[in-house]
């Protein structure tokens, strides 16, 4: 297997996990008080009070699908690893859910959209390149 895919794996697998461990740290450990605690170390700085308040309403909505998607990418890594083209188009379904599920929260804009695709699109393109290693 080439160097390069073995690099995007393991950094596709860091940046997952980290958001796997984080997910699920946040549903299982964050309640209402311990919310109502941030804020209030919060409130001395109206900006960040509500934007903190902002990304915890974000997190209420969309932490369990987007931590399903992180374990689903990790399995889907795995198969580009071990050079399953089913992998890939696995992994590319799951950027897309990705994108699209801050959309249950945020109103849709093609601005906010384009920010979200940019790192996405980059690993699909550099998954895309390597696809000719990979078999059935």
């Amino acid at each position: 297997k080439p160097v390069f895919l073995k690099v995007l794996c393991i950094l596709s697998w860091i940046f997952s996990g980290f958001n796997v461990f984080t997910l699920t740290f946040y549903n299982l450990f964050i309640n209402e008080e311990s919310k109502n605690e941030i804020l209030k170390i919060m409130s001395k700085d109206e900006n960040s009070l509500n934007q903190m308040k902002e990304q915890l309403a974000f997190l209420d909505v969309t932490s369990k699908w987007i931590l399903f998607l992180f374990i689903f990418e990790i399995l889907f890594v795995f198969m580009i690893w071990n050079l399953k083209k089913i992998g890939f188009y696995g992994y590319v379904t799951v950027q897309i859910l990705l994108i699209l599920v801050n959309f249950l929260f945020y109103p849709f804009s093609y601005s906010l959209f384009f920010e979200l695709s940019i790192l996405p699109m980059s690993f699909i393109f550099m998954y895309g390149t390597n696809l000719k290693y990979m078999i059935r």
